[in-house]
């Protein structure tokens, strides 16, 4: 059985490692009525860690300096996700490069606009003018908004939507900031379910599904 979980590990490695080449292409992600993306467009995590696999923490911190949203699936009951928990724990423990949650659509939380790299504001919605847009009828034109404050913390606030956002599966209050740490759970009208992950914690975990 060890035997054989090796060795599956062994050729996953082989798989990721000749995947680094791949160029990942950097450009704004945007979702369409029917939930589909572009192929070129789709990133994954996967497609985050292939690229990153070479980076030392400072090259990836320069790279991705802001926190990501992971988008996961909760319409197959047979799916779990556990990489994180509600107080924020590392992604040491998340399945390896084969499981379910490489493949989850990630988006970088980051201005749209190249000049405003360094905005500590970042909306989602379904107008183009957000910086993560999500075209989906559930989804308010300006749903969210994420803010950088003090010591590099993050909060979360819903700026009115309509089907609501929710924190852990607490609705919040509208134009309210909540601080956001590592591992929380996300939903946008209880359609869109997401883990918010700093940068950090990101790169730990590719430090984990990296090949030896």
């Amino acid at each position: 059985m060890e035997d054989s979980s090796r060795q599956r590990d062994t050729k996953a490695h082989r798989s990721f490692k000749a995947l680094t080449e791949t160029t990942l292409d950097d450009g704004h992600l945007v979702l369409d009525m029917t939930g589909q993306v572009s192929p070129e467009k789709q990133a994954t995590v996967f497609d985050i860690a292939r690229q990153s696999m070479a980076y030392n923490e400072d090259e990836f911190h320069r790279r991705f300096p802001h926190p990501f949203l992971i988008r996961i699936s909760k319409s197959d009951p047979n799916q779990v996700y556990q990489p994180l928990d509600k107080t924020g724990q590392a992604l040491a423990n998340t399945p390896g490069i084969e499981s379910e949650f490489m493949q989850c659509p990630i988006f970088e939380m980051k201005p749209k606009d190249e000049t405003k790299k360094s905005s500590t504001k970042v909306t989602v919605g379904r107008s183009r003018g957000n910086d993560v847009v999500l075209r989906y009828s559930c989804i308010s034109k300006h749903h969210v908004r994420f803010e950088r404050h003090a010591n590099n913390e993050w909060h979360l606030v819903d700026t009115e939507s309509l089907n609501g956002t929710f924190l852990d599966s607490f609705r919040l209050v509208p134009n309210r900031p909540y601080m956001l740490n590592s591992g929380r759970e996300i939903d946008l009208s209880k359609n869109f379910s997401f883990f918010f992950v700093n940068s950090p914690e990101m790169f730990e975990y590719i430090q984990n599904v990296r090949p030896s």
